[in-house]
Parts: structure tokens; sequence; C-alpha cells
């Protein structure tokens, strides 16, 4: 069957606007209308200036100049505001149309939505920004850590020898306290610079969830109405990674969510196969894995949410803010991302991980929809 011009321009991906030389608009495809959230049956015929004024004056402004005399092919990226208020990041390209004379007849315009590829590009500045703040971080805690390692057993010595009490017994025990505190920090910040080259080899999912399991089931951070559910994933999944870091950066998010519901909540590990993913704009679409990590906590608000993945960002009373950096850390040196989906009660962290392929297991529902959950921890008798 031979192809029809609109069928063509129907099935492009990118907007298509072509205005006469009056100005009215004259085409608006599919994509055009998904993009701006605009009607191309409202909009046809109408003045340029009229629909897009308020959408995109730069869009406007360039058309416009092409239709006053601007000659070649012009290129700018800028944005629009679509029907439901969202500001668009769009990369367009304009050229006049011309008649048989010559005569400039209109223009036409081709956009695309670039959301995506921002939200890329700053995956890898935040990439980048981590590998500087991870040197910075190893400097630091080797500096502090030996002198810290002096103060602490030179208070320890004296406190045992000396015959301290009252005020000054309390003093002492203060200064033991927050040097541990600070010994502490000083590990997160090495934790954080020494994740290490990736030793990959077979890791089999079950295995990973299933002492994952095990290991957050009497978690000192574990509210004790706290329930766990881990799904038996649906098919045998098989990653080549390093198993000790990314068990290292589920924790992570696990413990995370601990902390989010408190004492009480459900908390559910999930694991499922994705069609295809992309860590980066230099990537190629591939198949992943998505390991998800959702609670019932408070949720995120939208400025924490540009934040968390943020060395030494914390919302918690005493949090020096590495875990969540840490975990993202790990899953980027696998060439995965984390994603996050938060509402007003819940959040929900999915972790991508490049994957090539599975064996299904017999009878197992493909989404895990009919797969029976280990109940663990929770209710009356585990705490």
């Amino acid at each position: 069957a031979i192809l029809s011009t609109d069928h063509i321009l129907r099935s492009i991906s990118s907007g298509l606007l072509a205005v006469d030389r009056k100005g009215r608009i004259a085409l608006f495809n599919r994509a055009a209308e998904r993009i701006t959230g605009l009607d191309g049956r409202a909009v046809g015929g109408r003045r340029l200036d009229e629909v897009f004024e308020s959408v995109s004056p730069p869009l406007v402004t360039l058309l416009r100049g092409i239709l006053g005399g601007w000659d070649g092919v012009l290129r700018q990226e800028t944005t629009l505001v679509s029907a439901s208020g969202e500001v668009v990041p769009i990369g367009l390209s304009a050229s006049p149309l011309r008649d048989e004379s010559g005569e400039v007849a209109g223009v036409v315009s081709i956009f695309q939505d670039l959301t995506e590829v921002r939200r890329m590009e700053e995956h890898v500045r935040h990439v980048d920004r981590l590998a500087a703040i991870g040197e910075l971080s190893a400097g630091i805690a080797h500096e502090i850590r030996n002198p810290l390692a002096t103060i602490s057993g030179s208070i320890q010595v004296l406190q045992s020898d000396l015959p301290v009490e009252g005020e000054n017994a309390r003093l002492f025990e203060l200064i033991v306290r927050e040097s541990d505190r600070l010994h502490r920090i000083v590990e997160d910040f090495l934790s954080f610079a020494r994740t290490g080259p990736l030793e990959r080899g077979p890791v089999e999912v079950a295995d990973l969830l299933s002492e994952l399991r095990d290991v957050t089931y009497n978690h000192p951070k574990k509210g004790a109405g706290v329930e766990l559910l881990f799904p038996p994933p649906p098919a045998r999944y098989v990653l080549r990674a390093d198993g000790e870091q990314l068990r290292r950066a589920l924790l992570n998010l696990i413990v995370n969510a601990f902390e989010a519901m408190g004492d009480s909540g459900t908390l559910i590990v999930s694991v499922r196969s994705v069609g295809s993913f992309q860590a980066s704009p230099e990537d190629y679409p591939m198949a992943a894995l998505e390991v998800s990590v959702s609670d019932t906590g408070p949720g995120i608000g939208a400025h924490a949410r540009t934040e968390l993945f943020r060395p030494f960002f914390t919302t918690k009373k005493g949090g020096v803010g590495l875990g969540l950096a840490l975990a993202q850390k790990i899953v980027v040196s696998h060439n995965g991302k984390i994603e996050v989906a938060s509402g007003e009660k819940g959040t929900v962290f999915s972790v991508l991980l490049p994957w090539e392929g599975a064996i299904r297991r017999p009878g197992a529902d493909t989404e895990g929809n009919n797969a029976e959950c280990a109940v663990i921890g929770g209710g009356r008798g585990n705490g």
C-alpha cells in the first residue's frame, strides 16, 4: 500500500507546525498536539500569534521573522507552556515555504520535546559532581581520622586513670560519645568515597532479595510495627554485577524507608523486567530490571526530591546525608539509575539496572501479580 502524506505527517514523532503567508495555522500534527496539549482541530485556521503568543513567544518571533524576510533554516532552543501549564523545553527549527515563483508562501517549523534530554544531562552533571565530592570526602576523612583517634584514645585513658566524678565525669562521657559520633561520620565519608572498582559476577536476584530480607528482619532501624513484603520474582533473574555493592545500595534505600516510616508501616521490595531505559543520553535504550523499594511513610516534598541524592543533604535530625548519595553512586557505576515517585503518603525508589534476559519460572505471572508474598515482621508477635 502507498502511504499517504497525511499518514506520514500523523506518524512523525516531532511536532510539525506550518503557517501560511498571512500567519494562519495550516498544519498541526499529532505530535504537536501531544507536546503542546492543544487540539489541532481547534487551532487550525487561527492566527499564529493568537494561539502561541502566550504559549511560546520566541516561536512566534521566529516564525514572524521568516515571514518578514529572514532566510535560511533557523534553529533555536526555547520553552513553551503546555495547555496543562507545564513548562516544556523544546528544540525547534524553521524554514520558509516558497511557491513556484520563489516567493515566501508560509513557514514550516519542526520541534521536539527536550524534557528527557534535559533530565539526562542533569543526571550526567550530577554524576560528575558525585565523583568530585567523593575525592574531596576521602581527603577530608583521612585528615580527620588520625587526630580524632588520638583524641578519643587519650580521653579514654584519662577517664580510666583520673578520679573524675560529678560534672567532670559527665563532660568526659560527652567527649567520648561525641568522638564516637565523629568517627561514624568519618567512616560514612570514607564509605562514600571508597566504593572501589566493581567486582562483577553473576548475581541471582532472588538470592539477593532473600539476603536483604534476612538482614532487615531484625535491623535496629526497623519499627516494631513495620511489615516487610518481599514478593518472589516472577522469573529467574541473573544480573552481572557487584553483588556486595548492590546489596549495600538497596540496604541504604530500605533503611531510608525505615527511618521515614518510624514505628509502623509497610515496606515492599519487588522486582520486574522493564522493556527499555537509558541511563544517559549517550547510551542506547536497553532492557532493564527494576528493583523497587516502596514504603508507606510520609511523602517527599517537591523541593526535597530534587535534592535527595545530593551528598550531605538530609532532613533527618543527626543525619549525615550520604546514604542515598552512596546508593546512587553504586547504581550509576553499574550503568543504572534510581527514579523516585512520591505523593502525600508513600514513596517508591526504583533501581533500574541493565539486563540481558530472564528464565521464566513455570506458572509465574509476568508482572508478579499472582506471586505469593513472603511476609516478614509487623503485626502481633513479631516485635
